[in-house]
């Protein structure tokens, strides 16, 4: 703001041209003597904030001003207070930061309305706030944040008007009283990380939020009832996390718009989110995540739209999702995972729109993914993965088309899939993989269209390929490998495809589907190639490997060194030839996995990228 008068006059003449800082005692001395009449000071003034500390004690110098239009108090820790600033009345934005002998702001008595930021900042002794008392407004947003000894906000009892407000960081903190005037905030409001505070009293009177409220690393904090006047939050959304002891979101019983996003995340004790009973709709998205002891979702019954991704994961007592029972749309990802008890989706059974994927993965006691039969699409890609008892797919027989790949992986109970027998289409890649009870492919009668890649791997219990009979096109890679159990891969799309030219990456599997010689003499015999009325489109070189990977040595005998050239983060999995996940790291410098005790024969590194892209590579143990 310097150089922009609040003012209707000025006094140029009488003041210093521009910003000043005074760095020194002496210089805070001098500019009462060298402008005796400078009054109102239209520029930034800025006290200390050297380059090291001052050693400034009083701001005596000073107490001619009545008026700054910018006024910054930084890094003086011998200032012992602000008596000098006594006389003024009017400053456009305050900072006071870094100030360690403060112990409040008498002195600032006489400022009632700040047009800009009000910031008080990491002050090592500052106990209370008191010389604030007749603020009523401050314009822009009110950070009171790292100051360890701060207890009391009592002092702004009269604030009854702010655009934003932090309060974080303030380890002796024990509530916001003094607030209370505040009944909306156009901007945001953030209370995080006040180790000692242990309600939100101060709060009682907020009725709406602007822009987002949220309630993070408040170890003490136990309940929300302070915010019971609450009943919008605007598009910053909600985020209640990292709150140690809070139990309940007892206070939210009143909150009905929330325009942004709701994210509720590790918060151990709460047990319960009843009280968010008064939402319709969530405008962004919504995230339920790490609340060890959250058993269900009762409370969000009554949302049926969510405007962006739904993600339910790591709750470890989760049992079902049928607090989600009135939800029909959900703007973006949908992604359920790590839950270990949880046992049914069923409460999804009214969802009938996804805007992008849809993925379920590692919930170990899913038993299926029934509630899912209202989707017909999946605009992005289904993933299906690590859901360990999971034995069927039933609930999947409503879609027709997946938009991006169908990965269909780790589940090791599935025995079949029958729940896809309406897939006519899939626009990326169809990924079947480590499936171990996997018998037949049956299911996938109706999938005509493959955008993308298909890849058969590691179904040790797949017997046959029937199931991919009228199949037409397959866009990029095709590759079937390591079914060890896999006798039968001669259907007529497979053999039309062989006979017009496509390239299948046939390797390990067991005998009669172990080379393309042997599928060709099958389908011969057969005579497959003649009877299938279909075109087969599509032509695979060689099997998929990213040319930007090196592993080295390999063969080995133990110690395999992997770089990753794609310049992407993401994660690195060892996997054996029955599907099992040996061990997984980081994508990273020095990656290196250690196959000196293990068998010699075939692995597999699975390279996962954080674009969800993927590749694997083939390791030979010696």
């Amino acid at each position: 703001m310097a150089g922009l008068s609040l003012f209707s006059y000025s006094v140029f003449a009488q003041c210093p041209p521009g910003d000043v800082v005074l760095a020194n005692q002496a210089a805070v001395n001098n500019f009462k003597n060298q402008y005796p009449n400078c009054t109102v000071f239209d520029g930034a003034l800025t006290v200390g904030g050297g380059p090291g500390n001052s050693n400034i004690t009083n701001l005596n110098g000073l107490s001619n001003l009545t008026s700054i239009d910018e006024l910054v108090i930084f890094r003086n820790p011998s200032l012992g207070n602000l008596n000098g600033l006594a006389n003024l009345t009017a400053v456009g934005s305050l900072e006071i930061s870094t100030n360690a002998k403060l112990v409040n702001l008498n002195g600032l008595n006489n400022i009632a309305n700040v047009p800009d930021d009000l910031i008080i900042n990491a002050n090592a002794g500052l106990k209370n706030l008191t010389g604030l008392n007749a603020l009523t407004t401050v314009v822009g947003a009110l950070e009171i944040t790292n100051n360890p000894l701060l207890s009391s906000l009592s002092a702004l009892a009269a604030l009854s008007s702010v655009d934003g407000i932090e309060i974080s960081s303030n380890a002796a903190l024990l509530n916001l009283t003094g607030l209370n005037g505040i009944t909306t905030v156009a901007g945001d409001v953030l209370i995080m990380s006040n180790n000692k505070m242990t309600s939100l009293a101060g709060l009682n009177n907020l009725s709406s939020v602007g822009g987002e409220l949220a309630l993070e690393l408040n170890p003490k904090l136990t309940n929300l009832t302070a915010l019971s006047n609450l009943h919008t939050i605007g598009i910053g959304g909600l985020g209640i996390a990292d709150n140690a002891t809070l139990v309940s979101l007892n206070g939210l019983q009143g909150l009905t718009t929330l325009q942004g996003d709701l994210g509720i995340e590790l918060n151990p004790f709460l047990t319960n989110i009843t009280f968010l009973s008064g939402l319709t709709s969530v405008g962004g998205g919504l995230e339920i995540e790490l609340n060890a002891k959250l058993a269900n979702l009762n409370g969000l019954q009554n949302i049926t739209t969510i405007g962006f991704d739904l993600a339910i994961s790591t709750n470890a007592l989760l049992k079902n999702l049928n607090g989600l029972a009135g939800v029909t749309t959900i703007g973006g990802s949908v992604e359920i995972e790590l839950n270990p008890l949880l046992t049914s989706l069923a409460g999804l059974s009214n969802l009938s729109s996804v805007g992008l994927d849809f993925d379920v993965f590692d919930n170990d006691a899913l038993l299926n993914v029934n509630g899912l039969n209202g989707l017909s699409t999946v605009p992005g890609s289904l993933g299906i993965e690590q859901n360990l008892i999971l034995a069927n797919l039933n609930g999947l027989s409503g879609i027709t088309s997946v938009g991006g790949d169908l990965i269909i992986g780790f589940n090791n109970a599935l025995n079949n899939l029958t729940g896809l027998s309406n897939l006519t289409a899939i626009g990326g890649g169809l990924e079947m993989e480590f499936n171990l009870a996997l018998t037949n492919l049956t299911g996938l009668n109706d999938l005509v269209s493959v955008g993308a890649d298909v890849d058969i791997f590691s179904n040790p219990a797949l017997t046959s390929l029937e199931g991919l009979n009228n199949l037409a096109t397959v866009g990029l890679d095709f590759a079937i490998e390591q079914n060890l159990a896999l006798t039968f891969c001669a259907t007529e799309a497979v053999c039309t495809y062989l006979h017009n030219g496509g390239v299948i990456e046939f390797f390990n599997n067991a005998g009669g589907c172990n080379t393309e010689a042997q599928v060709l003499d099958a389908c011969d015999r057969l005579g497959r190639s003649l009877s299938y009325s279909g075109q087969l489109q599509g032509t695979v070189p060689e099997f998929k490997q990213d040319s930007k990977t090196t592993i080295y040595p390999n063969p080995t005998e133990g110690i395999v060194q992997v770089k990753v050239g794609k310049g992407l983060g993401g994660l690195v999995r060892l996997i054996d030839i029955n599907g099992q996940v040996l061990e997984q790291q980081e994508i990273g410098e020095g990656l290196r996995f250690d196959l000196s005790t293990r068998p010699a024969g075939f692995y597999w590194l699975d390279i996962r990228f954080e674009d969800g892209s993927r590749s694997r590579e083939r390791v030979v143990k010696k």
